[in-house]
């Protein structure tokens, strides 16, 4: 069997506020009754991701089963030298008790499986919208005018986060279903 699909987001936000006082009234609800306006802010941010991912599934004789995915993600808020990143997986399992070997009888008391995978996950779950462009903030003031102050550099050269994972394992189940054990183990393999 296998799968084929993609995805889309798309987040924009827009947020203003502004504040004043000193108003001759309080029967006029608008700014533009005050005296003193104390505060404007505003912020305009957008966020888009889109992917493209994949998946086959063998399954033979309900022996051996293998699966292989992969996906291929683009982030906006990644630099312009990484906006993509690439993370695959396999899997393989072996149900040693539908071997010949395997006696009907044990069979009854005991079915195990074994298993194997390997995967990449990618994250960018800490970065803001404009991260690898830099940021400014506007506000300040420099020789009594109004400045724009850098507050973040720019990095083209910002990536996904990456983490590899290797686990292998055993199922097994005991008295015809009644009592199932999974063991797992896993390695970090590499975290870039």
């Amino acid at each position: 069997s296998f799968m084929l699909g993609s995805t889309f987001y798309d987040r924009e936000e827009t947020n203003l506020s502004a504040a004043g006082k000193g108003a001759s009234t309080d029967l006029i609800p608008t700014l533009n009754a005050s005296g003193e306006p104390t505060s404007v802010y505003s912020t305009i941010s957008n966020h888009r991701m889109t992917g493209y991912f994949g998946r086959i599934n063998y399954n033979y004789q309900n022996k051996y089963l293998l699966s292989v995915n992969a996906r291929y993600d683009g982030a906006s808020n990644l630099g312009k030298n990484n906006k993509w990143g690439f993370f695959p997986g396999i899997s393989a399992g072996w149900h040693v008790d539908e071997e010949k070997f395997y006696s009907s009888s044990l069979k009854e008391l005991l079915k195990l499986k074994l298993r194997v995978s390997y995967g990449v996950n990618g994250n960018i779950s800490r970065l803001s919208d404009f991260t690898a462009d830099g940021a400014y903030s506007v506000g300040a003031i420099y020789n009594g005018n109004a400045a724009i102050q850098l507050s973040t550099l720019a990095n083209q050269d910002l990536k996904w986060e990456r983490s590899k994972t290797f686990d292998i394992g055993t199922d097994l189940k005991l008295l015809k279903d009644k009592i199932n054990i999974m063991i797992m183990h896993g390695d970090m393999v590499k975290n870039s």
